[in-house]
């Protein structure tokens, strides 16, 4: 009864914002490093355009191309970011901007796992660990496995010509839980995730508020790279899932340091400002998981964000990502 009450007071208010709001502000999500496209974003689009002016771009060598957004949203990037890039979006976040980073640890073809049914994983270097170091989180280069995870269906027939279908437990697309001590994930529904990998939150006391979003359930593990992932093949043995509650995901907030503190701006970016070296109050959310962001689409219609076509069951991915957006956005804590 009180979530629901909770609930029909941010409707209330939501409603009431929407119809005083003078001024809509713009997100953008980044593309240039092999970013999900707009099919893959769909449904995410659709939803945050209620709210904003959405855009799409790659960051050219400007120094002050993000001048004017909101915030920036980095879903699942699979090539590497030029030191001109690393500039602009470390001094848009020293200027106070926010950013949506949804970065996977590990490389794996998809069309290999749904074709032959296994695949490959490797680390995924995008050269943006120093910077995501330097603002107090690390992504580490594996994946998280847990015995509470999402079925997959199997073949489990030996013959090829009469194939028998089976829905088999896949501990590599863990169901994450949600924090209920963060505004952005309270009363969220688990939140699925494939080929997830997971953060370490570092920096000790660098006077930043550091709070973990969506981590793994009380039986869990982590697999290193490079290794290779068979959907064939399921360790039940609850021993060797000995980890409780691996991070996957967590918002950072206060005032960061620059990468560039100690270091000159790369030549090749239109400077407009003076560097600096300690950012403004301001917020950033770190997602280790590209598949949260990611809609499927059947029979040439979007499914919705986090609805398993298989199980036929909607996940909180709508709400997390959304909430993470006006979470960013917010100054006045509604």
């Amino acid at each position: 009864l009180n979530n629901s009450i909770e609930n029909l007071e941010y409707c209330m208010v939501e409603a009431i914002r929407g119809l005083v709001q003078t001024h809509v502000e713009k997100v953008v999500f980044l593309e240039g490093h092999g970013e999900l496209g707009e099919r893959d974003v769909y449904d995410l689009t659709q939803l945050l355009a209620q709210y904003y002016q959405v855009d799409r771009g790659c960051l050219g060598n400007e120094a002050g191309v993000l001048d004017g957004y909101a915030a920036v949203i980095i879903a699942d990037p699979q090539l590497p970011f030029s030191e001109e890039d690393k500039y602009i979006l470390d001094q848009y976040i020293m200027q106070g901007g926010r950013v949506l980073w949804v970065v996977n640890g590990v490389k794996f073809s998809s069309d290999f796992l749904e074709s032959q049914g296994a695949t490959p994983i490797v680390a995924l270097d995008l050269d943006i660990n120093d910077m995501l170091f330097r603002y107090g989180v690390r992504i580490r280069h594996g994946l998280v496995q847990d015995l509470q995870c999402l079925p997959v269906p199997v073949d489990v027939s030996t013959n090829a010509q009469q194939p028998n279908w089976q829905p088999m437990p896949w501990t590599y697309a863990p169901l994450l839980l949600t924090s209920q001590a963060s505004p952005i994930t309270r009363n969220v529904a688990q939140v699925t995730a494939t080929m997830a990998s997971c953060i370490d939150l570092v920096g000790g006391d660098d006077g930043l508020h550091k709070e973990v979003l969506l981590a793994t359930s009380s039986a869990s593990r982590v697999t290193g790279t490079p290794a290779e992932v068979d959907l064939s093949l399921f360790d039940g043995n609850e021993e060797a899932f000995k980890y409780s509650y691996i991070p996957v995901a967590a918002s950072l907030s206060g005032e960061f340091s620059s990468l560039y503190a100690h270091l000159l701006p790369p030549e090749e970016v239109t400077l407009n400002a003076p560097l600096r070296k300690k950012s403004v109050a301001t917020k950033q959310i770190v997602v280790a998981a590209g598949s949260t962001i990611r809609n499927e689409w059947q029979q040439g219609q979007p499914l919705p964000l986090g609805y398993d076509r298989y199980t036929r069951m909607q996940f909180g991915n709508r709400d997390f990502m959304v909430n993470a957006v006006l979470y960013l956005t917010d100054d006045t804590g509604w």
